[in-house]
C-alpha cells in the first residue's frame, strides 16, 4: 500500500512540474498580446496622451463632485 501510495504522488508530483508556471502563461499572454497590437503602429501613449485621460469632460461636469447628477 505504500509503494501505491508513492507512486501515486510521484505521478502527480510530475504531471504538476509539467504544467507551465503562472509566470510562463504571464509572458506568453504579454508576447501574444504585442504581436496582435502591432505596436509600431500605434500612437505613443506620450504625456499628452496620458494627461488627456483625466481631463474633466461634459459628462464630470454635470455629475459635480459627488456623482450625483445636478440636471
Amino acid at each position: 500500500m505504500t509503494e501505491a501510495v508513492h507512486a501515486a504522488l510521484k505521478h502527480e508530483l510530475e504531471r504538476e512540474q509539467a504544467r507551465p508556471s503562472l509566470v510562463e502563461i504571464g509572458v506568453r499572454f504579454c508576447r501574444d498580446l504585442r504581436a496582435r497590437g502591432k505596436p509600431d503602429h500605434g500612437t505613443p501613449a506620450d504625456k499628452a496622451f496620458r494627461d488627456s485621460l483625466y481631463e474633466m469632460t461634459d459628462v464630470h461636469r454635470r455629475l459635480g463632485p459627488d456623482g450625483a447628477d445636478d440636471q
